[in-house]
């Protein structure tokens, strides 16, 4: 079966077959990945073509794969615990937005930005046990990407900074943007920053899932090389967090492990509370301290504080605006009050108020299961997860479709990955 079946990759495939169903799962998985890796030419390529519209039709398809998933629960009423949380949880947002917002198709949209996370976490135990009869593929799309950035460096793309309209909404097709007189480099991604997130992701998974000891250590090197150049901030800081991880960890005290979670989820929460509660200015004496800190004093002054304002002035309050009140789909219909959130604690209080506390305490402690693990998956989801938490700092996430879909498998696989998982309860957890 080509890609699925690992026959001539450098990492065996292993385990049982995947099903018919897993095979499907695993189809429109390779394809949405590889459409947004390689976003800026194919959205250009098919607003060119006139058929701008198929750029939706890999996160449709995952949207069915989905639908497909809930119908088998709904015939076996057999279902996660956590599935049940995330459902439950998206059905109550949804109807607040409903309700605060008043615009079906905002809403609509804020629960199509939430697709890639949905398919992670309801098809983890169909990507997981396959993931290393994907390698070849990974390994294709890390070369890709990382030249995609690299070539950047030398060339400017036609497809960079285009934009166009659907009816009679300009929509971003790629960014091209600077900062400080600095260029960020995509590549073949729409932006930097997804060019960075995709790169971090890829190569980590082949660290870990690779078996030549002097190619993982080239891949990781080169992987962080080509997110230097993209400029992502946020991202450096996980990558760099997470090479100290993996010099660390063996002789890291398993306490440590499951508490570092916490510690950072902590930190997310509190930059953003304390911006809140006091006015906060940054003393940025040189050229250097703005290249690495005037972003981040632009979310303390303005981002997240306005945020607050339009929970509270615009929402309610406490709980929040509900599914598409903050974010991307502000941006599309509600483009007077848009805050990015630039924090994944300040995007679910921006839709769920304070109940975003528990839930990042939930993620926290979902990635705290992995932390005992000595299995690859255990090691590879333990270290993505403190990268995605690191990284939820200075955005959102969800709203990125790699990370949203990773967050989201990383959040269902500690059922039977982690050190409490118990195999037999692959199915229900």
């Amino acid at each position: 079966m080509g890609i699925f079946s690992g026959e001539n990759c450098t990492v065996k495939s292993e385990g049982a077959k995947p099903t018919y169903f897993s095979r499907f799962v695993l189809l429109a998985l390779c394809l949405f990945l590889t459409v947004k890796a390689l976003e800026g030419p194919v959205r250009y390529a098919l607003v060119s073509a006139d058929i701008e519209w198929a750029i939706y039709v890999p996160t449709f398809l995952l949207m069915l794969v989905v639908l497909l998933r809930g119908l088998l629960v709904m015939h076996t009423w057999r279902i996660s615990r956590v599935m049940l949380i995330v459902t439950l949880a998206l059905l109550g947002a949804s109807g607040l937005g409903m309700v605060l917002i008043g615009n079906p198709a905002q809403v609509l949209f804020g629960i199509y930005v939430w697709v890639p996370f949905l398919f992670g976490a309801a098809l983890a135990q169909e990507i997981v046990p396959h993931l290393r009869r994907l390698y070849c593929f990974f390994v294709l799309l890390w070369l890709v990407s990382v030249a995609g950035v690299f070539l950047n460096y030398f060339f400017d793309w036609p497809w960079a900074g285009f934009v166009y309209k659907v009816s009679g909404i300009s929509i971003e097709g790629t960014r091209k943007w600077s900062t400080f007189g600095i260029e960020r480099l995509a590549g073949f991604a729409r932006a930097s920053f997804e060019a960075a997130i995709i790169i971090f992701i890829l190569s980590l998974l082949l660290l870990i899932y690779g078996k030549n000891r002097w190619t993982k250590p080239a891949v990781w090197l080169i992987g962080g090389g080509a997110i230097v150049l993209t400029t992502t901030k946020g991202i450096m800081a996980a990558y760099l967090a997470v090479t100290l991880l993996l010099l660390v960890r063996p002789w890291t005290p398993a306490f440590i492990l499951r508490a570092a979670p916490f510690v950072v989820a902590i930190v997310v929460m509190a930059f953003p509370l304390y911006s809140w509660t006091q006015d906060i200015s940054l003393i940025l004496k040189n050229e250097v301290d703005c290249l690495l800190l005037a972003s981040f004093e632009d979310r303390l002054t303005y981002t997240w504080p306005a945020a607050n304002e339009l929970v509270f002035q615009h929402g309610a309050g406490p709980v929040g605006r509900g599914v598409g009140g903050i974010g991307a789909a502000q941006d599309r219909f509600e483009k007077t009050l848009y805050n990015p959130a630039d924090n994944l604690f300040v995007y679910l209080f921006g839709i769920a108020g304070y109940l975003a506390v528990i839930l990042m305490l939930l993620i926290a402690y979902r990635v705290s299961r992995f932390a005992g693990g000595r299995q690859g998956e255990a090691t590879f989801f333990y270290l993505l997860g403190m990268g995605i938490l690191i990284y939820g700092l200075t955005t959102n996430v969800v709203e990125s479709a790699y990370m949203g879909m990773f967050l989201g498998i990383v959040v269902r696989s500690a059922s039977y990955f982690g050190t409490a998982a118990v195999p037999s309860r692959l199915g229900v957890d």
